[in-house]
Parts: C-alpha cells; structure tokens; sequence
C-alpha cells in the first residue's frame, strides 16, 4: 500500500471510530431516559399498589364497623327474649279469656 491509500484508511478508520463513539454515547444516553422511565413507571406502580393496599383495608374495617353497628342495632331493636316470653304469656292468656 502506498503512503496515501494507507492515509485514506486512515481517514476512514478515523471516520468509523468516531461514529462508533457517537453510536455508544447515544445509546448510553438512551439507556439511562429507558431507566429513568422505567424508575418512574415502578415508583407509580408501588405508590398504586400501596395506595391500594390502604383503600383496602380501610373499606375491611368499614366493613367490620358496619356490621358491628348493624347487631348493635339489631340488639337495641329487639326486646330481650325474656320480655318477649313474657308479651307472648300475656297475648296467649287474654285470647282465652276472649274465647271464655
């Protein structure tokens, strides 16, 4: 080879080198905006699942203090079983003595 063809490889060598480093600083530079987003996407993932998580347990415990409010009801609704035997004593008798 002479003096210039190996000049001219040179150059292009040269040419390719420095492409191939442009090449690399962009990929390095696109690998870290994926990474960044995949950071955000992941942090957005956990903050919606925790959040989701606490709505959960939160409408758990609704859940337990409606139907704990619920048998309170029910409970202050209803006559103690005593009184009730003792309405339905006095119904049963003054029957029969309608029916006298």
């Amino acid at each position: 080879m002479t003096f210039e063809e190996l000049k001219k490889q040179h150059e292009e060598l040269k040419v390719q080198f420095e492409r191939q480093a442009l090449k690399a600083a962009a990929y390095k530079d696109e690998m870290n905006h994926t990474h960044d987003r995949l950071a955000e996407a992941r942090s957005l993932y956990m903050y919606e699942r925790q959040r989701r998580q606490n709505l959960e347990q939160e409408n758990e415990q609704l859940k337990k203090e409606l139907q704990e409010e619920r048998i309170g009801n029910s409970q202050a609704e209803e006559p103690p079983l005593h009184e009730q035997i003792e309405v339905n004593k006095e119904y049963h008798r003054k029957r029969a003595e309608a029916a006298r």
